[in-house]
């Protein structure tokens, strides 16, 4: 199901490629898509059934037409150059996770965003996953009773890259799903990295973050011998589960109680129903719905930074390793 935003907006996607085609072919189906702007000149020809938008190779003649909003769904170490360029001319953006590819550059485009009175968000898709959501439901609702750990396996064979490591690929994803549902910054991050395929990148990485009364990992691996994607919360009063693979969340009613004896308490395990939707959908209408807001309350640049310098901690330690 596609969401529609009620206010008809035209939005300009920056990148026709891997995942820049799903931005287009989504906002094309909610009503929303303005133009494209690609090097490639035939950019056109790769969208047959898209009709009645404008193409542009450069992003200086996509101004002419005065889009209410940008999306950046090019690589990584693109991101900066346009978004300064988008800031300059006061364009709101959604450009894809990574902000960037380096802490000074995250920072000194949040600060000029906020110069600019102009919002950015950054992609991190997750945050409107229903999972995720019912998630934070769930442990708010103290299901759990107090939150203690949690951990995320992220791995796979295959997806390996040659000009960034495993960390900056995959982990993204969960390190703005750890700031999501533990809402703080860690006192200390301590990583351990393992060359597997390569002597230049780190194919496998463990990344503990530490907080005042919880800790939490993060382990990614993309030469892993089989996929395994599964999101785990521990509190006092039992776990929950998502596993990415089946698409299903799990309640462990298990824990322990520790006074003058330990009692083991075994309540079985449930599975736990949650709505169904596409989450970039759902990120796309949030985007179109807050478009002239001074700031996104949700997936904003600010918490794109926090997730930059996790990235920027763990790489420096890694190299120090």
């Amino acid at each position: 199901m596609i969401v529609k935003n009620k206010t008809k907006r035209k939005i300009c996607v920056i990148g026709g490629g891997y995942w820049g085609k799903n931005h287009i072919n989504t906002l094309y189906k909610m009503g929303h898509l303005g133009a494209v702007v690609d090097v490639d000149p035939d950019i056109s020809n790769k969208f047959p059934h898209i009709k009645n938008i404008n193409f542009y190779n450069n992003v200086e003649d996509s101004f002419e037409a005065d889009y209410d909003g940008y999306i950046v769904a090019t690589p990584a170490e693109t991101h900066a150059n346009i978004l300064d360029l988008l800031l300059d001319h006061r364009k709101p953006v959604l450009v894809e996770k990574p902000l960037t590819t380096d802490l000074f550059s995250s920072e000194r485009l949040l600060k000029k965003s906020i110069e600019c009175e102009t919002p950015v968000m950054v992609g991190h898709i997750l945050l409107f996953h229903k999972a995720f959501l019912k998630l934070k439901q769930l442990l708010d609702s103290n299901i759990i009773g107090d939150l203690k750990y949690v951990y995320s396996n992220r791995l796979n064979f295959g997806k390996v890259r040659q000009f960034e490591d495993v960390f900056w690929s995959f982990a993204p994803h969960d390190i703005s799903l750890m700031f999501f549902l533990i809402d703080s910054y860690p006192n200390d991050i301590k990583v351990v990295g393992s060359k597997i395929c390569s002597g230049d990148l780190h194919d496998s990485v463990h990344c503990h973050l530490i907080y005042d009364n919880i800790s939490a990992h993060i382990y990614v691996n993309w030469a892993h011998p089989f996929k395994e994607h599964k999101f785990v919360i521990m509190g006092t009063k039992g776990s929950l589960v998502y596993d990415d693979t089946e698409k299903k969340i799990y309640h462990y009613d298990k824990y322990f109680e520790i006074n003058d004896s330990i009692e083991q308490h075994d309540g079985g395990v449930a599975e736990i129903e949650f709505e169904s939707s596409m989450p970039l959908s759902d990120e796309l209408d949030y985007f179109i719905s807050n478009l002239h807001q001074k700031t996104f309350d949700k997936s904003s640049i600010s918490h794109g930074v926090d997730v930059i310098k996790v990235l920027d901690k763990v790489e420096k330690e890694i190299k120090n390793d």
